[in-house]
């Protein structure tokens, strides 16, 4: 996934909120970065913005994203596809993932 907000509360000090994506992606595994630092209001709740976005993507001869742990298989197999797209056929409950 890219782009992800995550939020949590934090007593800085002196620290300045600049320096902690430096000070996490030294902690973190090489494919998981934090790529800024925000302070926010004491209000914001990441769990009721109403700006979720979600994108898919197929790769289509392009180079594949950095973030991609191996090369994709193109062209990709149809049967394949199919078959892992019936498995995600029925009901499901994404309730955990709605904003609130």
């Amino acid at each position: 996934a890219m782009a992800q907000v995550c939020q949590f509360d934090a007593l800085l000090g002196d620290l300045p909120a600049a320096d902690l994506p430096a000070l996490a992606n030294a902690e973190l595994p090489e494919d998981l970065r934090v790529l800024s630092v925000a302070v926010a209001d004491a209000e914001f709740n990441v769990m009721v913005t109403k700006w979720k976005r979600y994108v898919y993507r197929v790769p289509g001869g392009s180079p594949p994203s950095s973030l991609a742990k191996s090369e994709p298989k193109w062209p990709p197999d149809v049967v394949e596809m199919r078959a892992a797209a019936a498995r995600l056929l029925g009901e499901h409950d994404f309730a955990g993932f709605q904003s609130r």
